[in-house]
């Protein structure tokens, strides 16, 4: 894959993202539906799923129902920053195509754009 369709593949992704943020609830997340973690039968189960699911909760041990809450929770006070770091890097990649491709500036800046999305995260 090319830098710029690398680019181009990130921008998209920031933009889904951003997208499937508008059709959250307004404030503060307090789940995210698109974690997931294992339960002990190792099969996948949402955050959203285990923490509105009585039964789900009541299989995990205290423990895990404690790790449970408290990742939902940290997840939910990342979704403002996360959405602020989508916007900023689409406008980073948007502010590179005003750019000399040969400058050192834009060099630095499409490195570290790149090394912080590596393909894996664009799937």
């Amino acid at each position: 894959m090319t830098t710029i369709e690398h680019l181009n593949k990130i921008k998209a992704k920031c933009e889904q993202l951003l997208a499937i943020a508008e059709k959250r609830t307004p404030g503060p997340w307090h789940t995210h539906e698109m974690s997931s973690i294992y339960v002990g039968n190792g099969s996948p189960a949402s955050l959203w799923e285990l923490v509105h699911s009585t039964e789900k909760l009541n299989n995990l041990t205290q423990a895990s129902q404690k790790r449970l809450r408290q990742n939902a929770t940290f997840i939910a006070s990342c979704a403002g920053s996360a959405e602020a770091g989508w916007r900023s890097t689409i406008a980073a990649i948007d502010g590179l195509e005003e750019m000399d491709d040969t400058t050192h500036l834009y060099q630095f800046i499409t490195t570290h754009i790149l090394s912080a999305w590596p393909e894996e995260l664009l799937n």
